[in-house]
């Protein structure tokens, strides 16, 4: 599984990404967008992803499978 945030500039900063899966997606305090940390995680996070990729108002969220 590869995660991707695309297009970045349209997150809204809502931080419900880093809320469900803190171990793949910040907030980046410089602009106050959430980002990719950690592109391929483990399987084991596949739920935690996947419910932030539901929760996302922006929609951006991108799960591909390797």
């Amino acid at each position: 599984m590869r995660v991707k945030i695309e297009p970045r500039d349209e997150c809204l900063g809502d931080a419900i990404c880093s809320d469900e899966c803190p171990e793949v997606f910040v907030i980046n305090e410089e602009d106050g967008l959430a980002m990719v940390i950690k592109e391929n995680p483990d399987e084991s996070l596949r739920e935690a992803v996947q419910n932030a990729v539901d929760e996302c108002p922006a929609e951006i969220i991108i799960i591909e499978e390797d």
